[in-house]
C-alpha cells in the first residue's frame, strides 16, 4: 500500500492530519478509484496511524456507487431463450417469467410442482471448499412463496420423484 501514500512518507506521524487525508481522499477520487477501493486503502492507513499516534480523524468519503442492474431487454431474453435448451432453458424460463433466484431454482424437487404453481420454500448454497448445500429453509422467511407457472413453462418441467431435485446441473 505503500505506494498509494507517496504525498505524505516523509511526514511525521503526528504530524498528518484530517486535511492532509481528506486531500489523498480527494486525490484518489479524482484519479478514478472507487469508493469501495478509497475506503480499503485509507482505513489501511488510519488504522497504521492510530496505532502510531493517540490521534482520531474524522473523514468524509464518497458516496458509494448504486448497483446498477443489468436487465435483460426483450430481445436479449428471447436471444437467450432460443440458444438454450434441456434444463437451462427451464432456468432461464423460470428466472425470467416468475422471478425465481438461482439457489431457488436448483433446489426445487418434484414436491414443490403442484397446480400450476411451483412452491418455493428451499435454496441451495455452495459452500467454499464443498459441494452445493441444500437449505430446507431459505434465508428470510418472505422468501417462502408460491408463484403461478406459464402453461408453456409448466409443459419443460420434468416428471421427477417428490424428493428429486428437478435439476441436475448446478
Amino acid at each position: 500500500m505503500v505506494q498509494y501514500f507517496e504525498c505524505i512518507k516523509n511526514v511525521y506521524a503526528d504530524d498528518i492530519t484530517s486535511q492532509d487525508i481528506q486531500r489523498l481522499i480527494g486525490e484518489f477520487f479524482t484519479n478514478g478509484a472507487s469508493p469501495k477501493t478509497i475506503r480499503n486503502r485509507i482505513g489501511f492507513l488510519i488504522s497504521v496511524l492510530e496505532t502510531a499516534v493517540d490521534k482520531k480523524f474524522r473523514l468524509t468519503f464518497p458516496k458509494k456507487a448504486p448497483y446498477k442492474h443489468n436487465v435483460p431487454t426483450d430481445e436479449d431474453l428471447k436471444l437467450l431463450i432460443d440458444n438454450a435448451d434441456g434444463e437451462l432453458k427451464l432456468a432461464i424460463m423460470l428466472s425470467a417469467f416468475c422471478t425465481l433466484r438461482r439457489g431457488e431454482i436448483c433446489a426445487l424437487k418434484g414436491s414443490d410442482i403442484r397446480d400450476g404453481k411451483v412452491y418455493v420454500h428451499a435454496d441451495m448454497v455452495h459452500v467454499q471448499g464443498k459441494e452445493w448445500l441444500y437449505k430446507p429453509i431459505p434465508k428470510t422467511t418472505q422468501s417462502i412463496r408460491s408463484v403461478d407457472v406459464p402453461p408453456s413453462v409448466l409443459a419443460l418441467i420434468p416428471d421427477v420423484g417428490a424428493d428429486e431435485f428437478i435439476f441436475t446441473i448446478k
